[in-house]
Parts: structure tokens; sequence; C-alpha cells
């Protein structure tokens, strides 16, 4: 079976999720269409991800969530529609 990403629906909101651990702690950078995020208090990282309250159609895109510490860096990426 496919899966179908997610899509912005108005109003609704939608968590990303992205959890992470290591030692020593991982940092976590999140990322849309391959830039930083920019300040918007739709936007709520969480320990187990990304929350975005009151989507728009904006907010669809590519998402990246980076986890980086001293021994490395990974990234996983979503899309959202």
């Amino acid at each position: 079976p496919t899966e179908t990403p997610p899509s912005v629906m108005d109003s609704f909101h939608i968590e990303l999720p992205c959890i992470a651990s290591g030692y020593p702690n991982p940092t976590i950078r999140w990322l849309k269409d391959g830039r930083p995020l920019p300040a918007d208090s739709r936007w709520t990282r969480r320990l187990t991800g990304l929350t975005i309250s009151d989507l728009r159609l904006e907010d669809s895109g590519n998402y990246i969530c980076e986890v980086t510490n001293s021994f490395g860096s990974k990234e996983v990426t979503g899309h959202l529609n």
C-alpha cells in the first residue's frame, strides 16, 4: 500500500514526529523547504516533534528534522501537502 502524506486543512493542527536520543544529548533543528523555520507562534517544538496549529496552505512543503551531537548528525524528511 502507498502512504498519502498529510494534507493541510485550514484551522486544523498536526504534529510531525521526531524523537531522538543519544549521548551526549542531541540538539534538534527543524527546517522547512531547506531553510530554518522562521519565528511563528503557531509552530511549537516539543520532545516528540513539531506541532503546527492553525494550519494554512502556506504550511505545505518539505520538513526536515535534523538531529546533531558531537558524533554526527542525521535527518529525516517529511512532506506536508
